[in-house]
């Protein structure tokens, strides 16, 4: 293998052909900031008996999610933290130019 030349190269399958254009697309509006009081009536109308904070946070026009975490902090706790996961690592392919079989 002296004086051969080796080429190595990586895939991840992914078509690039014919891109012209990428458009990256932000939030247009500022975040709502929402009073004490609008706070409270969301929160009022889920704890009532019967109610679905889905359909309460459509309602408002707001996330279910953003419901659960003021009822979070509205109990004194803490919101929520994502676990620490282990990296993941994707298995990489290396093509070393060599035809033969």
């Amino acid at each position: 293998m002296a004086g051969s030349k080796s080429r190595i190269s990586a895939s991840t399958d992914a078509a690039t052909d014919g891109v012209t254009r990428v458009e990256i697309v932000t939030r247009g509006e500022a975040r709502h900031e929402y009073t004490p009081d609008e706070r409270a009536r969301v929160l009022t109308e889920a704890a009532k008996p019967g109610a679905r904070v889905l359909l309460v946070a459509q309602r408002y026009g707001i996330s279910p999610s953003l419901v659960y975490r003021w009822r979070r902090e509205t109990a004194g706790r803490p919101a929520r933290q994502a676990l620490p996961r282990a990296p993941r690592f994707v298995p990489l392919l290396v093509d070393d130019g060599d035809t033969r079989q």
